[in-house]
């Protein structure tokens, strides 16, 4: 597969195409330039690499939406594909414009971290708020300060009867007061009911430091053969595994750091036993890179197919494979 001035030219097309119509689907770009699908997604991806093109966190269907910086508010034109309690979080924070977090409903606070594409979380008095997309922060602190003042009201203060009190009032309350008292702070109170509670509080943290000990043991324990030799392979060339997503039998899903010219690369690492890697593979995991906006690095005992060859020579570092020994 050669990668010429068709293929620039082919790219350069796709950023005119998403230029002129805005926010694209992969289908709009196969469709346009008359190329497979799976192409065209390569194409998306490898300019998504090169920080020309920035991903949605909306999806229509399965897929996010590819768009150029400076079209993010275009992305309000499919809030309808969200899900009911999203699309309703984002109508609620478009009409107000800006949202107290802690006044909101549950299951509207949650949607609220959802919708990252409309809704941008920033803080006003030590209070966590959000804002819509079209409101910048400045004016979203102002909205705050208008709400507030409209919300103040003047307080009547009304002002007690002052009765004359006389010196056998003032005992007559005094002297249940200082026998409570007396009643409540004893040598005993101290001591008989403090002690007990330290030495529960101490045997309940060492019965927890245990239970942690016996799981962390029985998961190092439950490593299978397959998912033991990915983390030898981290170990024997020097990748960081900064977080564990999943690890079956047979698969291994993780985030790992790469160190390139003193610079740390994070890379969405899947590991599969198979027999052979084909084109198709390569293409499913590259999607998962997309969802994650992150470049792959495919492990497997099998060996690529020769058009997997191609392939991951027309990718370049969007998805790389390593063989497992």
């Amino acid at each position: 597969m050669e990668r010429g001035n068709s293929v620039l030219d082919q790219r350069e097309k796709i950023i005119s195409f998403i230029k002129i119509r805005g926010p694209c689907l992969p289908v709009h770009i196969s469709q346009h330039l008359k190329i497979d699908s799976l192409l065209a997604s390569a194409m998306l991806a490898e300019l998504l690499s090169d920080k020309r093109l920035k991903l949605s966190n909306l999806r229509v269907g399965n897929s996010p939406l590819y768009y150029l910086v400076g079209q993010e508010f275009q992305i309000e034109n499919f809030y309808q594909y969200l899900p009911n309690k999203e699309k309703e979080a984002f109508e609620i924070l478009k009409d107000k414009g800006v949202l107290k977090d802690a006044d909101q409903l549950p299951a509207i606070r949650v949607a609220l971290r959802s919708i990252k594409d409309f809704a941008f979380p920033f803080q006003h008095n030590n209070e966590l708020y959000w804002r819509f997309i079209k409101i910048n922060e400045g004016n979203a602190s102002e909205l705050i300060q208008n709400t507030l003042t409209t919300q103040i009201k003047p307080v009547q203060m009304e002002i007690p009867i002052v009765r004359k009190i006389l010196p056998e009032h003032i005992e007559r309350v005094r002297e249940p007061l200082v026998q409570k008292t007396v009643e409540m702070i004893t040598p005993e109170s101290i001591f008989t009911k403090e002690e007990p509670k330290k030495a529960s509080l101490i045997l309940e943290r060492k019965v927890q430091e245990n239970v942690l000990k016996s799981t962390k043991s029985k998961k190092e324990k439950n490593k299978s053969e397959f998912v033991s030799k990915v983390y030898e392979f981290f170990e024997n060339n020097s990748l960081k595994l900064v977080k564990e997503i999943s690890a079956k039998k047979k698969e291994f899903t993780g985030i790992i750091n790469v160190e390139n010219n003193g610079k740390l690369d994070s890379y969405l690492c899947i590991a599969k036993e198979k027999k052979s890697v084909s084109d198709k593979d390569l293409m499913k995991h590259l999607q998962l890179g997309q969802k994650e906006n992150l470049p792959v690095l495919f492990i497997s005992n099998g060996d690529a197919s020769k058009k997997a060859v191609e392939w991951l020579d027309y990718l370049g570092n969007v998805i790389i494979y390593r063989k497992l020994e």
